[in-house]
């Protein structure tokens, strides 16, 4: 728990002392959420992994008229990756576009990151809280309570790195930016990406069929969570 808070409160400060752009940083998140998700359907049948690649490029990454099954097909995991990536830089790029300096862009960026960072370190620790009393009922079978508290804490930290960077990526993808006269004060700054990020909500599609979605499949969202974890909890 004590290194999981270090580097978490290192990176938090990194972020708020940042006086540089932090597009490397985000990108990186970019790339690696488009892998996780890639690499979580590697094993479906191709249509099943490639509808839900799809899916998650829609609703998490780009427009969702700009894309469809075709540009996926032919291409090795690998590729589809790429081409991800590619196109997601463009549509980063077109996002930091609206915003009306480098000073504005700066404190967006601040802004999305701290805000997904500190309500997911704080879920964690919730969720921690509630696997200290589960291990502690585990010990009387015999196990022992320490160890696997470590290593599913550990687990349970890396997931957390996981959904950061996938809600970073898809607040920075899906935020609806307006273009406006520069704040004058950073607060007014925070306040405006505040109220841009906040607006950008992980809703589906109103047609979207989730009646043949199991509980325990992938939610279509994209998110990598189950069905009955994501949007199946509000069936």
């Amino acid at each position: 728990m004590r290194e999981q808070r270090e580097i978490i409160y290192a990176q938090r400060y990194d972020v708020i002392t940042a006086e540089r752009d932090l597009a490397p940083e985000i990108h990186a998140m970019i790339r690696r959420t488009i892998g996780r998700i890639v690499d979580g359907h590697a094993r479906s049948k191709q249509d099943e992994k490639l509808e839900a690649i799809l899916n998650f490029a829609k609703y998490n990454l780009l427009p969702e008229d700009s894309i469809s099954l075709s540009d996926l097909e032919g291409l090795s995991d690998q590729a589809i990756k790429d081409e991800l990536y590619q196109r997601a830089l463009k549509v980063y790029d077109s996002q930091v576009a609206k915003l009306r300096d480098e000073e504005a862009v700066r404190e967006f960026q601040k802004v999305l990151i701290l805000r997904v960072v500190d309500n997911k370190w704080t879920d964690h620790i919730d969720a921690l809280d509630q696997l200290r009393n589960a291990v502690g009922l585990r010990g009387y079978a015999q196990n022992n309570p320490v160890v696997e508290y470590q290593a599913e804490g550990f687990r349970m930290f890396n997931d957390m790195i996981g959904s950061i960077e996938f809600d970073v990526t898809r607040l920075m993808m899906k935020a609806q930016i307006h273009e406006q006269e520069r704040p004058q004060t950073e607060h007014h700054i925070s306040t405006t990406a505040t109220r841009n990020i906040a607006a950008q909500q992980k809703d589906l599609p109103a047609d979207l069929d989730l009646s043949q979605v199991k509980r325990n499949d992938l939610c279509p969202c994209g998110s990598g969570k189950k069905f009955k974890n994501c949007h199946g909890k509000r069936r």
